[in-house]
């Protein structure tokens, strides 16, 4: 056996601890979307990878809520102009500490969903309509139809930042529509770009989403078979990969079960395995996948399971009252004892009450 010298042991030690500190922080956080186009319907799916529960909960909102973009659990933080607005489309989502959506699907099947991203939304100016970022995803749900319709929202919009139990609300969207159409939003550079395509089925974190796709070309996928080399770590650069890759893999499904199955097939290839190391530092830091969620589009099926959870449950959007005038409801999913259809364990919240 070889050893290195002194010298060059700590050379190689330098050099590797220098790499890692030197590292952005966008990279040690996780979250993987995916969307999968089939004749029963876009299937989006999405892990949630974060470093401590997001207290998730699935609410259900009715059209003809309104709501003020500069507000947070009931304190203004946008200073100057905010959007508001009356939703126009009932919604599910899935909240993160109760400052937002994170994920969810509206009426017209709709479906978008956020993923960490070192994000850059400019310096505030108060001259234009502000949102704060947590309430992103729900509006886009309230007032968009179409991934397109989302796009065009955003023109006129300056996303504010906050920040929630140590963490900046930096995120970026992956919007998914019920006939295949698709969208990535992300904020860097102080402004907001937007790609739209039919191919563009999967997002992760960081680099930024044209990066992804030029590291993604270096793969050729042409003659795909078990030797293929795939890269097989936790970061955002090697999900996004298999992600790619397994899913256009996919064989077309016999019905909706098979579906669901299918993807939270590739779903589980690309979850971050509990304890799994995100950086080389002291104690290691991890961001394991705390949820899987997937999405008939068409059928507007929601399917929620947690990592520590023995059970995937599921609800159908068109179980509840959406029109304006019907109940807001709220399932609290960290319930062991949860199983199968969910519809009839969700409780009406006052509107005084809903946090967002």
């Amino acid at each position: 056996m070889k050893y290195l010298s002194r010298s060059r042991a700590f050379l190689l030690a330098w050099l590797f601890t220098s790499a890692m500190v030197l590292l952005p922080a966008l990279h040690v956080c996780g979250c993987t979307s995916i969307a999968w186009q089939t004749k029963l319907g876009e299937i989006t799916g999405r892990t949630m990878d974060w470093y401590t529960s997001t207290e998730a909960r699935i609410y259900v909102f009715p059209a003809g809520i309104g709501r003020d973009g500069g507000m947070l659990l009931g304190k203004r933080i946008v200073k100057g102009r905010t959007v508001k607005w009356t939703s126009r489309y009932g919604s599910m989502v899935i909240s993160v500490y109760g400052m937002g959506a994170v994920d969810g699907i509206n009426s017209q099947g709709l479906n978008i969903s956020a993923n960490y991203f070192d994000s850059d939304y400019g310096r505030r100016n108060e001259k234009i309509k502000g949102l704060q970022v947590g309430l992103w995803v729900q509006y886009l749900l309230d007032e968009a139809a179409t991934v397109k319709q989302a796009v065009q929202l955003m023109r006129h919009i300056q996303l504010v930042d906050f920040e929630a139990r140590g963490k900046k609300a930096h995120v970026h969207l992956h919007i998914a529509g019920p006939r295949g159409d698709c969208a990535v939003l992300e904020y860097y550079h102080g402004r907001l770009h937007a790609y739209r395509s039919a191919s563009y089925r999967v997002l992760t974190n960081a680099p930024a989403f044209p990066e992804q796709l030029a590291n993604l070309k270096k793969f050729n996928f042409t003659n795909p078979n078990r030797d293929m080399p795939l890269p097989g770590n936790v970061n955002p650069l090697d999900r996004f990969v298999r992600a790619s890759y397994y899913v256009n893999m996919l064989p077309p499904p016999k019905d909706n079960l098979r579906a669901i199955l299918e993807m939270n097939s590739v779903l589980n290839n690309v979850a971050v395995p509990i304890g799994a190391p995100y950086q080389a530092m002291e104690g290691f830091n991890t961001y394991n996948t705390e949820y899987k969620v997937i999405a008939n589009l068409k059928t507007k099926k929601y399917y929620f399971k947690f990592t520590t959870m023995p059970f995937m449950i599921w609800v159908s959007l068109s179980s509840f009252q959406l029109r304006p005038g019907g109940p807001v409801m709220m399932l609290n999913p960290e319930n062991k004892l949860l199983y199968g259809n969910v519809a009839g364990h969700f409780k009406p919240v006052p509107l005084d009450k809903v946090p967002f």
